[in-house]
């Protein structure tokens, strides 16, 4: 079997960007796991609250790019908040 490589984690943190916010609300980098193989990239991302109908995956040009939004519940309907890493694989 294949040797895997663990990468360190980091806590959550909130991103300050001076990029056009298209949407309100707050935008976090997720904690993220990556695993390596032969066969494989696993990538375990912490994204709470994110449903699978609301995340994007995009592998272009060896950048890999993981979007979660998440949606207003309960008493919270004027929250909304977003997650966003991006990976270089190399």
């Amino acid at each position: 079997m294949a040797e895997t490589k663990e990468l360190q984690v980091k806590e959550k943190q909130e991103v300050s960007t001076s990029a056009e916010h298209t949407k309100p609300g707050l935008l976090f980098t997720p904690a993220v796991d990556i695993y390596e193989n032969d066969n494989e990239i696993i990538v375990l991302a912490d994204m709470p609250g994110v449903t699978t109908d609301d995340i994007s995956i995009d592998l272009k040009d060896g950048i890999l790019t993981l979007t979660g939004d998440v949606k207003p519940w309960g008493n919270y309907s004027g929250i909304y908040y977003s997650f966003i890493k991006i990976i270089r694989l190399d």
